[in-house]
């Protein structure tokens, strides 16, 4: 529930609230056995489209805030479980654009240490 208030105070935020309730990018309630955030990202639910990159990448940052947030987290970190189940060969030709904007993200953008 925490995430869905969340995610409708941020929708009112974005020109289109697609991308972040099209649950591409998703926070899990609980933390793994290991007290790490877990962040699952599901390539079937994007929508070739009707994809905008730049809201993509705001629903990404404010998950990866989201999660940061937690103070487990911050201890013991975050886990990323990609999911390619039923992703079309289309789609899959333009992953590597969105994949290198992701890294770029992490390793740029957020404070890890």
């Amino acid at each position: 529930l925490e995430g869905r208030v969340q995610a409708s105070e941020l929708s009112r935020r974005f020109e289109s609230a697609k991308e972040l309730s099209s649950g591409v990018w998703r926070l899990m309630p609980c933390a793994d056995d290991h007290g790490r955030s877990v962040v699952v990202i599901s390539f079937s639910r994007l929508s070739h489209d009707t994809v905008n990159q730049e809201s993509l990448d705001a629903v990404a940052w404010y998950v990866l805030h989201c999660a940061l947030e937690k103070p487990t987290c911050q201890k013991n970190g975050i886990v990323f479980l990609v999911n390619y189940k039923g992703v079309s060969q289309e789609l899959l030709d333009n992953l590597p654009t969105f994949r290198k904007r992701l890294l770029k993200l992490l390793f740029d953008c957020v404070p890890i240490s």
